[in-house]
């Protein structure tokens, strides 16, 4: 809902420039701020965590990583999910 005055704000400011404009850019404005919208849902609502009997799987839209309960050695909640294990960090 945020995209909504950003969109009403870009139509203001056609309709000031040329009153047309608003009209004949309109479609490419809401397509413009649907692909925001899309890519930032993508960002921020596809990532998973899951716990499994046998260990931790991290997926987002780019890669999925298993730890395994005897890899993890750590766990750190402070500004995310970090997953500490003797390869490296997730």
């Amino acid at each position: 809902m945020a995209l909504y005055p950003i969109g009403v704000l870009a139509v203001r400011v056609l309709q000031n420039i040329d009153p047309g404009a608003a009209l004949r850019y309109s479609t490419f404005i809401a397509a413009g701020l649907l692909l925001v919208a899309t890519l930032a849902w993508v960002a921020l609502w596809q990532p998973v965590v899951r716990v499994l009997p046998h260990g931790v799987e991290l997926e987002n839209p780019v890669r999925r990583v298993l730890v395994t309960w005897p890899a993890l050695r750590e766990v750190d909640g402070r500004f995310g999910l970090r997953l500490l294990t003797r390869e490296g960090h997730w």
